[in-house]
């Protein structure tokens, strides 16, 4: 990344956004929008350095820029950096390593980058089980979201 590049201010940054990011990715804090530059641990830091606690982000677990993380990361993106639908022998140890800690009859992982993907997954899974899906779900159920035709395949 490069450090050393002139920072486009907040204004500029949401008028840029709102012409090339779509609205459906919805921006925290928009009647005052906190501009983050940089990431350690657990938290973060905005253009004038003040200090936030993320609770937000994904990476309540290790924190932004963990060492070990950035080095296994690095390490493994400068060997290989593909998706689980090929034959590597980091997945198949891992999973194996994951469930010898499951309880009995939990055998199976399945590695996702999101809650959509999750969802998707979920979902297949309990067609897979049950011919007929709706017998599950009761006819005023207002909770079921649609992720049938989106991009995960």
């Amino acid at each position: 990344m490069d450090t050393d590049r002139t920072l486009l201010h907040k204004d500029e940054i949401v008028k840029i956004r709102n012409r090339h990011i779509g609205e459906s990715c919805k921006l925290f804090f928009r009647s005052d929008p906190v501009k983050i530059i940089r990431a350690l641990g657990q938290y973060m830091y905005d253009e004038s350095g003040n200090e936030y606690l993320d609770c937000i982000n994904n990476v309540a677990h290790v924190g932004h820029c963990h060492p070990a993380v950035v080095k296994a990361g690095t390490e493994q993106m400068s060997l290989l950096n593909t998706n689980s639908r090929f034959l590597h022998d980091n997945i198949v140890l891992l999973a194996q390593k994951l469930t010898e800690t499951f309880p009995s009859p939990l055998s199976v992982c399945y590695f996702v980058n999101s809650g959509l993907s999750i969802n998707y997954i979920s979902y297949y899974t309990l067609l897979h089980i049950n011919d007929n899906l709706t017998e599950l779900i009761p006819a005023n159920f207002e909770g079921v979201m649609s992720i049938l035709g989106h991009f995960h395949v």
